[in-house]
């Protein structure tokens, strides 16, 4: 079928292999809950008695993300621009390197920086972009080759009991979520698109997501 994608099948199907989107390759979650010794009787239990912490501490490795071409072209010839990938100059370039294919004319080399518009060499950089298909232009970028870096958060619910009556209880909560302030920053979005973010300062820069903040709440309930 020669409207079919090469990256599909045929003997470039291996691009295609990789890990999945959800892919987490080590992941610990430690659960505790501990019951405060306290009084047992009499006012000071009201006030020191009944209290419990549980805190929850969760650590995971990084989600894999593919580095994509944006609205280039349709290199890989499937009908769409949606995945397509860049070709890899140099793997051991820095990990924000990227540059273009372009005439002789442009680029004695063959291929111009998007960071600076100056030329460059395959050797400098990292990804190379490619508006159409060219088997021989280097090599494709693999599917999911990249990771975010890793998630740590701790959570933690603060609860007290006081009893009121022989069959009436009063239950305070606080549930406390990413105690630690910790910002996690997960899968770029378009900022790992090299048509839209190639020549910006912007382009793997997974700081400008939301990593999340520390936030609380707080509630009360009666037991009978």
């Amino acid at each position: 079928n020669p409207s079919r994608s090469p990256l599909l099948g045929g003997p470039l199907g291996y691009l295609d292999y990789g890990p999945s989107d959800n892919d987490r390759r080590h992941v610990s979650s430690t659960v505790i809950n501990w019951q405060v010794r306290g009084p047992r009787t009499g006012f000071m239990e009201r006030v020191l008695g009944g209290w419990s912490i549980a805190p929850i501490l969760t650590v995971q490795s990084g989600t894999p993300y593919t580095v994509v071409q944006g609205s280039s072209g349709d290199r890989d010839l499937d009908g769409s621009t949606l995945g397509d990938r860049p070709d890899v100059g140099n793997k051991n370039a820095p990990f924000t390197s990227r540059g273009q294919y372009v005439s002789a004319a442009t680029c004695i080399s063959g291929i111009q920086d998007l960071s600076n518009s100056t030329c460059t060499t395959a050797d400098r950089v990292r990804y190379i972009l490619q508006t159409s298909y060219s088997p021989n232009s280097g090599r494709i970028e693999g599917r999911n080759t990249n990771y975010t870096t890793r998630y740590l958060r701790l959570d933690t619910n603060l609860l007290k009991k006081v009893t009121i009556h022989e069959n009436v209880a009063l239950e305070l909560r606080g549930e406390f979520f990413n105690v630690t302030n910790n910002q996690n920053f997960d899968t770029p979005s378009q900022n790992r698109d090299l048509t839209a973010n190639g020549n910006s300062t912007n382009y793997l820069n997974t700081s400008l997501l939301d990593g999340g903040s520390r936030t609380f709440r707080l509630g009360a309930k009666i037991l009978f």
